[in-house]
């Protein structure tokens, strides 16, 4: 058990295995720059380089040099939230095409690194300063304070001005459903010349206010925030172009009826595009704009349930379209050039990782638990990396190559390829103490599963289901540290299944659709896997001590299945679980199970809040208090609709948590509460 102790306490003081690890790489004419901290115990995130013809890595910025006291920015805090930012440092860094201008915010302050003779380090005299990003010349620098854009001299910090104006809109930030549901987290771009910029503004004063408070700090001052609720006004977004030369210039297209940007930038100096929605996400356009012809449709995708759209899935240089859509008839997610399918209907393609005009290097798999790199040209598909393993793209241009490869049996591997050199970089995380005892299940038609026994197991042994479930996540993938934690539940006398069912991505476009307004399928395949591998491992099962645990929409699954079917799951760990879904965010929730005004039956079908249970298995709720995604309304409310049919259960608030629980502390405790619950099967 001291081992079991020991490894949880690993797993939480590293970040979950993944301080130390390389990581934000960028390929510059002076090399490749990225982000490592200095251990597995070290949040703190430094920026290093590697040169390419030798291989040698050096510490270019450690913050610990600087002494910084001032807090985060909220546009920085906010940031870090939406992409599950745990890092501390130097997160975030935009370097020059040559690679010899280099910024980055620290705290809100603006750091401008140059190398001359030799490496030269200026700090602005600048407050707030979020999001600072380089023209590919160098010469200038973009950044956000406080809802507005500036620019600045590099030479000359000192000059830096706002160009963006006051008025009621934010200017230069993502909003929260373009950063949160479309994984767009930039809200400006320079032009490839470096003269112009794009930016994104927004006005969501129209949206529903929301109040967060510090439960624990009654005296603190209750922070107050925007969140569209499904069926409610969403901000208004739109774009502006901004010269020195030529002034500002509108761009405009139908926002009324297609409020959604998931994609923006240049074509080329004179041309940007952008990939807009409508509010059912049912219909997507591709919009080009030419600063001195106009604007026009250049294409457009529909689908009957959902358009997918997120920055990975498009890209454009000059006449040329990348993009990635799903063909419904030959039931797979494609890569398309020009609006043509060019990639085979036997692989599914995840992403695009590096493109020009005449070459596409994309991220695809034939079967769900892998990922394989191949490059697109105008007459062949070139396998880069083996099927055998899950694979990666960090960055890449026409000449290097970074990429990160792990399979089911092998831990991360980081490696830049540069013509016939090659280089390895050092991942200075933890392997997890713990060995995986994993066994893949066969593939159906409903599920993608593994189950992790103890050493030497004898049956039959408690389970324990360990799902997502939901949309746009997958964990039955070829990574073996993923399996860690699961193992360790597994070791302490447990049969755990992770599946992907119905829903998930990586397998086929009908498999992914097919929850479409009916979230509770999800419980369906779990219930199906839990079969299957009793059939498969027989006699090593015991399906009368049946638990389950999730997070987020894991929690709303694990909520739902001890209230449906308290006869197979008898205990029940729900972590932050949506449990009514017209408190959840517009753009996610409408994408799936359709406008609330229009289907409130759907909503009410999905709702935990409807569930009239009898009698429940034990169930443990867990959620942080200062979580703004899944708002901690939903298990307030659960648990008072619980109370209200007399059913008992346990509720743990986490004060100060948000969505992601980046806290050492919190996360291993939690971790000994789900097993001191699963204990009682």
């Amino acid at each position: 058990m001291d081992n079991q102790i020991s490894f949880i306490s690993q797993y939480a003081a590293s970040g979950r295995f993944r301080n130390g690890a390389p990581r934000s790489f960028s390929i510059t004419d002076r090399g490749v720059y990225f982000l490592q901290s200095t251990g597995p115990t070290d949040p703190v995130l430094q920026l290093k380089h590697l040169e390419i013809n030798s291989g040698e890595i050096s510490v270019i910025f450690n913050p610990a040099d600087v002494a910084i006291d001032t807090d985060l920015p909220a546009a920085e805090k906010a940031r870090r939230e939406r992409l599950r930012e745990s890092g501390a440092g130097v997160t975030a860094y935009s370097t020059s095409k040559a690679g010899t201008e280099l910024v980055f915010a620290l705290n809100g302050s603006l750091f401008v690194l140059q190398f001359k003779a030799e490496l030269e380090i200026a700090i602005a005299d600048l407050a707030d300063v979020f999001d600072p990003q380089l023209s590919s010349d160098g010469a200038t620098i973009a950044c956000v304070r406080n809802g507005a854009v500036w620019v600045i001299p590099t030479a000359h910090l000192q000059l830096g001005y706002q160009i963006t104006p006051n008025d009621n809109h934010v200017w230069g930030l993502a909003d929260f459903l373009s950063a949160e549901e479309f994984g767009r987290s930039n809200g400006f771009w320079f032009s490839p010349d470096g003269e112009k910029l794009l930016v994104q503004y927004f006005d969501d004063s129209m949206v529903s206010q929301i109040s967060l408070a510090d439960l624990a700090q009654p005296t603190k001052a209750i922070a107050e925030s925007k969140f569209a609720f499904a069926g409610t006004n969403n901000p208004k977004i739109g774009l502006r172009i901004f010269s020195a030369r030529t002034g500002s210039q509108a761009i405009s297209w139908d926002i009324e009826n297609f409020p959604y940007c998931s994609q923006a930038g240049w074509s080329d100096n004179s041309t940007v595009y952008a990939v807009v929605l409508d509010r059912a996400q049912q219909q997507s356009h591709h919009l080009q704009f030419d600063l001195t012809a106009g604007a026009k449709v250049i294409d457009v995708v529909s689908s009957q349930t959902w358009v997918e759209s997120s920055p990975k899935l498009h890209r454009t240089h000059g006449s040329t379209r990348w993009d990635i859509r799903d063909d419904f008839v030959a039931n797979q997610r494609r890569l398309y050039k020009n609006g043509e399918a060019i990639t085979e209907s036997n692989w599914y393609v995840r992403a695009i990782g590096f493109s020009t005009a005449e070459v596409a290097v994309i991220e695809a798999a034939q079967h769900s638990a892998f990922n394989q790199l191949i490059k697109i040209t105008a007459d062949q598909a070139i396998e880069l990396t083996s099927a055998d393993y899950y694979s990666s793209l960090l960055v890449a241009n026409d000449d290097v190559l970074v990429l990160m490869q792990t399979n089911f049996t092998t831990d991360p591997s980081y490696q830049v390829i540069a013509g016939e050199k090659s280089f390895a970089i050092e991942d200075l995380s933890f392997a997890p103490n713990i060995a995986i005892n994993l066994t893949r299940l066969r593939d159906t038609n409903t599920n993608r599963s593994v189950v992790l026994l103890p050493e030497n197991p004898t049956g039959p042994l408690p389970v324990i289901m360990s799902p997502y479930g939901g949309p746009h996540a997958q964990l039955v993938l070829a990574t073996k540290r993923k399996y860690a934690l699961d193992q360790w539940f597994a070791n302490q006398g447990f049969a755990v299944i992770v599946s992907d069912g119905l829903g998930s991505p990586g397998v086929s476009v009908h498999w992914e659709h097919a929850i479409a307004k009916n979230f509770t399928a999800s419980l369906d395949c779990q219930i199906a896997a839990l079969q299957q591998a009793d059939q498969e491992l027989p006699g090593m099962l015991d399906l009368n001590r049946v638990g389950i645990r999730g997070w987020s929409f894991g929690g709303y699954l694990s909520a739902l299945a001890t209230m449906l079917r308290p006869d197979i799951f008898k205990v029940a760990v729900a972590g932050a679980p949506v449990t009514e879904w017209r408190l959840y965010d517009s753009a996610y929730t409408e994408r799936y199970l359709g406008h609330p005004a229009n289907d409130p039956e759907t909503y009410d079908r999905n709702s935990l809040l409807t569930l009239q249970p009898t009698q429940i298995g034990k169930l443990l709720i867990v959620h942080g208090l200062a979580d703004d995604n899944v708002l901690a309304a939903h298990s307030l409310q659960l648990s008072a609709h619980l109370i209200s049919l007399g059913l008992q259960h346990q509720f743990l608030p986490l004060s100060n948590v948000t969505h992601m629980t980046p806290q050492v502390s919190v996360t291993e405790t939690l971790m000994k509460t789900e097993l001191d619950m699963f204990k009682q099967l």
